[in-house]
């Protein structure tokens, strides 16, 4: 998800939906306002991580027949290996993410809060 907002009031003015973007639409996309100059229009690209999850695998081994000389495999056990299982958002306001993406809140009601660096920290209920 890639959240515009205006720097000055953090006022959210729209978002592109989505948890993976090619270099070229995170970096080269723009949103323009008539009545708000460019440079206070920030850019907000949500951070997503893999979901690990925990699942068994079966431990298979190759053993070749004697006399056959062919090759069988066998189930000799088992392990537990993290595997992703889709993305969620890396940030502490991920509740609210999913609630937006589910269109259960207005993304509108909420504005972004940075730093004094700039950086969104939270967004929060107007």
């Amino acid at each position: 998800m890639i959240i515009f907002y205006n720097n000055k009031t953090g006022a959210i003015l729209g978002r592109i939906d989505g948890r993976v973007h090619s270099d070229s639409v995170t970096n080269g996309v723009k949103m323009h306002y008539s009545n708000i100059p460019d440079e206070d229009i920030g850019k907000y690209v949500v951070p997503f991580v893999d979901n690990m999850v925990e699942e068994e695998e079966e431990i298979k081994e190759l053993l070749v027949e004697e006399g056959t000389n062919k090759v069988k495999e066998f189930v000799t056990g088992t392990r537990k290996v993290l595997k992703p299982h889709g993305k969620v958002p890396d940030v502490s306001f991920a509740d609210l993410i999913y609630q937006i993406e589910k269109r259960e809140v207005r993304i509108f009601d909420y504005k972004v809060v940075t730093d004094k660096n700039g950086l969104v920290t939270d967004i929060v209920k107007k």
